[in-house]
C-alpha cells in the first residue's frame, strides 16, 4: 500500500468515526435524558409500531404521533 493510499484511508476513517455519535454529542445531558424517555415511551406498548417522536427541548416535553392508517 502506498503512503498516499494509507493517508487517504486514515483520513477517511477519522471522518467516519465522529459522525456516528454526532446527534447524541450535540445534546446536553438533560436533553439526552428527555430523548431517551421519549424513545422508550413511543416504542412502548401504548403506541403502534412506527410512532414518531416529537420533542420540544426548550419546553421540556415530547409527544408520540401515531402513524396514519390508510384504509
Amino acid at each position: 500500500m502506498s503512503i498516499r493510499k494509507a493517508l487517504l484511508f486514515f483520513f477517511a476513517c477519522a471522518l467516519i468515526v465522529p459522525v456516528s455519535g454526532a446527534a447524541q454529542a450535540k445534546r446536553s445531558a438533560a436533553d439526552q435524558r428527555l430523548f431517551e424517555k421519549a424513545r422508550k415511551a413511543c416504542n412502548g406498548p401504548e403506541y403502534p409500531r412506527g410512532a414518531r417522536i416529537e420533542i420540544n427541548y426548550a419546553g421540556k416535553w415530547f409527544r408520540c404521533v401515531e402513524p396514519k392508517i390508510h384504509e
